[in-house]
């Protein structure tokens, strides 16, 4: 891999600080990531940095409103409204965000993505094990910290004595299980350990796959979220690592990563919980909403997206509902399914069109830190993350969606502009 981008210091700088900010915006973790006025200004600051340095095509910008107005048009045809200016707002601003980090970070994601996860997971683990051995005084002292900043997860209102995010780390406890389980700098563990789980094979491909130092704290550290999907994760990257060797080793490996897969799926964290996860799924959850309007009922990963699936296809299966005001919509009623939310917001159309999007990026990054056509574990373990979490609402998914797309220019590599 090329290290040319890391000669400039002042250029280093500014990419790492980047990419912290670009997790920051993933993390999912309180209210200033998902403010639409906050995405908006980081939007238009980030769009001013990005044209000062880099060439950025002006497709970009006609297909974000060719978008916005074919789906507005849709829309006003199928409920005879349009729809809400800040859900446009914030999904335009998601979107350009994405599309600029897509072109700051083209050709060297990995090796900045790895950078910066590598600190923080040696913060998270700091903060874990003083989680493990002081945990009310930890949730106080962050409690007062999130307090005085104003930092809430809109999603966790009404649970603030369960969930607290202090920038740098998150305790969520709103699952008693999930006491003593590493949140890292994210809304909860098992997104997380997505994260990790990427910074792991980030550092894997960087170095030709080769277990290191750092390598060994990221896995140490996934397996301090205790994630069904984290494990999962873990589990194609070993694949991922057995098909990279030759000769003699694969005989030594594989019969290792079956043990593993047997020894995951049998395990009470992953076997269990998947069961009642699917089973969750012929749970009347419309009808526990409607006697607890008090409360947020969150639907599981199934069953969210068996919901979103029925209401998308039985209203309007083509364009999703795009931030117009539904009416039969159940707002106290949540779902951890990203693929749901996708099909809600956007229909089939938005989450055909994001596949293949994801696709192509998954084959791009692989392509160009990689000769190897290992792009399909890539390919799997972001579908795998969208399933289980409501990336939506993280840049993180709108990069992932837009980097395989966006028509780069080749200068940008040189940075001719610094």
């Amino acid at each position: 891999m090329s290290k040319e981008f890391f000669i400039d210091k002042k250029l280093k700088r500014i990419l790492l600080f980047l990419m912290f900010t670009f997790l920051y915006f993933s993390s999912i973790a309180n209210s200033y990531v998902q403010y639409y006025p906050v995405l908006l200004f980081f939007a238009i600051v980030l769009g001013f940095y990005t044209h000062k340095h880099y060439i950025v095509n002006s497709k970009v910008y006609i297909m974000l409103i060719a978008t916005i107005i074919l789906y507005t048009i849709g829309i006003k045809f199928v409920f005879n409204s349009y729809p809400e200016i800040r859900f446009t707002i914030r999904y335009s601003s998601y979107f350009l965000i994405g599309t600029y980090f897509s072109i700051i970070f083209y050709g060297k994601f990995f090796k900045l993505f790895e950078r910066c996860m590598i600190t923080l997971s040696l913060i998270s683990l700091a903060f874990f094990i003083l989680q493990s051995i002081q945990y009310q005084w930890l949730f106080d002292f962050m409690n007062f910290f999130s307090d005085h900043l104003g930092i809430k997860n809109p999603s966790y209102i009404g649970r603030e004595s369960n969930y607290v995010n202090a920038i740098i780390y998150t305790i969520n406890n709103s699952r008693f299980d999930e006491q003593f389980r590493n949140c890292g700098f994210a809304f909860e563990p098992g997104y997380f350990a997505i994260l990790v789980a990427l910074a792991l094979y980030s550092n894997l491909i960087i170095n030709d796959f080769k277990i290191n130092f750092k390598a060994l704290i990221f896995i140490i550290t996934l397996i301090t979220t205790f994630s069904t999907i984290g494990m999962i994760a873990l589990l194609l990257i070993l694949i991922h690592y057995g098909l990279s060797k030759k000769g003699k080793a694969i005989i030594i490996i594989f019969p290792a990563i079956v043990t593993i897969a047997i020894t995951i799926f049998n395990s009470p964290l992953v076997s269990e919980k998947t069961i009642r996860l699917w089973e969750a799924r012929n749970i009347d959850y419309k009808k526990i909403a409607m006697e607890n309007k008090e409360k947020t009922i969150s639907l599981g990963r199934f069953a969210g997206i068996f919901y979103h699936y029925n209401e998308v296809y039985t209203r309007s299966p083509i364009l999703g509902f795009f931030g117009v005001k539904d009416s039969e919509k159940i707002s106290n009623l949540t779902s951890a399914n990203g693929i749901g939310y996708l099909m809600y917001y956007f229909g089939f159309l938005g989450l055909i069109l994001y596949v293949i999007g994801l696709y192509i990026t998954t084959k791009r990054l692989i392509k160009i830190e990689q000769d190897r056509p290992f792009h399909i574990i890539l390919f799997i373990i972001l579908l795998l993350s969208l399933f289980a979490f409501p990336m939506i609402n993280s840049v993180l998914f709108w990069f992932i969606g837009t980097y395989g797309v966006v028509n780069i220019n080749k200068k940008n590599q040189k940075f001719i502009r610094y």
